[in-house]
């Protein structure tokens, strides 16, 4: 309950631009922390920060953020060195949500907004903070969009079109180690996208796509494909998603997580897996609470293949990098 209390105040107090705050002190309750690593975590547009061993970094919420209806998380990510992080900003709440994709440089403090739109899905920073991916997927019937994913050169700013995406879902992406290729989500397929010849594979079916530092695995989840939905759904109480990985060639897929059927519940997990820097371990968010959206963090570690809870009742852990 404490950390809740701590996100309301957070919504209240926070300033204009991004404030760095201690990691415990500022309302007396803890944060998602965990030794040598920064942490993005949250649930934004709405709320989200930077927390690590020596300090805190509130991106979100801002001063005088329009207010919505529309409480679809945009997903954010954090590059290699955890000196860059790449979200979305609620700029118009009404008739239609409008966002802003935009950076901040925690080095420069300073904040970069780049295209808007009715965006969803994720905000995919590449790994040397090169590179920005958004899907400009049609949200809603005669609605904006082109059902392309959106490419940024960041030391140029410019915009160029990537690989087709489907249209009224939120699409996943997540950048190659070396920035040149991107895996993403499609109709319940896990796709790779080449930006240097332009070719497209499928490698597996799934949601969710991340790929490891390493280069070696791409991480996903499968649950069960919803054909009206458009998307894979999980069911409470009699089944859970699988967490699996794959070579970026489509070869070599193996389960890492799987939940069987179980008597009392299954397991529930949200968001992408998110990879640790030296690629040994997965992240999972598994709900705890579905009224205030607690996660337990699950520690997947690949060598045992045995999961752990590194934290309860905790933020959405998002983004992973080392603490500098």
């Amino acid at each position: 309950m404490k950390i809740w209390v701590a996100v309301v105040l957070a919504y209240l107090l926070s300033p204009a631009s991004p404030q760095k705050i201690e990691p415990r002190d500022a309302y007396g309750n803890d944060l998602p922390i965990m030794a040598g690593a920064s942490l993005l975590v949250g649930n934004p547009p709405f709320f989200l920060m930077v927390t690590n061993a020596h300090e805190n970094l509130m991106l979100q919420r801002e001063s005088n953020q329009p207010e919505t209806r529309d409480g679809t998380s945009v997903y954010p990510s954090i590059s290699r060195d955890g000196k860059t992080i790449a979200y979305a900003r609620v700029k118009a709440g009404s008739p239609e949500r409008i966002l802003a994709i935009s950076t901040y440089d925690a080095t420069a403090g300073k904040r970069t907004d780049y295209s808007e739109g009715e965006y969803s899905g994720s905000v995919a920073i590449s790994p040397d903070a090169s590179r920005l991916a958004f899907s400009a997927a049609q949200q809603r019937e005669g609605g904006p969009g082109d059902n392309h994913m959106h490419i940024i050169d960041l030391k140029t700013g410019q915009e160029s079109l990537g690989p087709a995406v489907s249209p009224q879902w939120p699409v996943f992406a997540s950048w190659s180690p070396d920035s040149n290729r991107l895996v993403y989500s499609f109709n319940g397929e896990v796709r790779v996208w080449n930006s240097a010849t332009g070719a497209v594979s499928t490698i597996a079916e799934g949601d969710l796509p991340a790929w490891s530092p390493s280069g070696e695995w791409i991480a996903y989840l499968e649950g069960a494909w919803d054909s009206d939905l458009k998307r894979f759904v999980f069911m409470p109480g009699e089944w859970g998603p699988r967490c699996l990985v794959v070579h970026p060639d489509g070869t070599g897929g193996k389960t890492v997580l799987n939940d069987p059927h179980r008597k009392k519940f299954a397991r529930v997990l949200v968001e992408p897996p998110v990879w640790s820097p030296d690629s040994r371990s997965i992240l999972l968010n598994e709900l705890a609470n579905v009224d205030t959206g607690a996660v337990n963090i699950d520690i997947l570690d690949l060598r045992t293949m045995k999961p752990r809870t590194a934290l309860k009742n905790s933020l959405r852990v998002l983004g992973w990098a080392v603490a500098n």
